[in-house]
């Protein structure tokens, strides 16, 4: 059966989204997880990028929620929507870094060369 995940809540590190998971997952609530590996690589951008999400299917999302929030793993403040700024900036900053991961050692040697003198110039 086919589901629409969507995030049910957002960690900066990936320890606390497992815990949140871990509970979630014993309660038979199926997870994934968004941006866990990127942030365990590149731990610096997670503020940039919105940090781990927890996604649960759209059936399942108000039960994760409550028991979330009765577990006191996360607030009653709301997540910000899809439409938010910083959810664009974090799928841009995704994008772009898959993007450059894509891209040949040569290719991303000139881009950093780039980058360089273009600071460099504003400087």
């Amino acid at each position: 059966m086919h589901y629409n995940f969507i995030i049910v809540a957002q960690f900066y590190l990936p320890h606390e989204m497992e815990i949140a998971k871990l509970l979630l997952e014993s309660n038979d609530i199926e997870c994934i997880t968004k941006d866990k590996l990127t942030i365990q690589s590149y731990h610096f951008i997670s503020n940039a990028i919105g940090g781990v999400k927890l996604l649960v299917s759209e059936n399942d999302f108000n039960k994760a929620r409550e028991l979330l929030i009765k577990q006191q793993i996360i607030t009653e403040s709301t997540l910000p929507s899809q439409d938010s700024t910083e959810v664009k900036l974090a799928n841009t900053l995704n994008a772009i870094l898959t993007f450059i991961n894509k891209l040949k050692i040569s290719i991303k040697f000139l881009l950093l060369v780039l980058v360089l003198i273009i600071y460099c110039y504003l400087k």
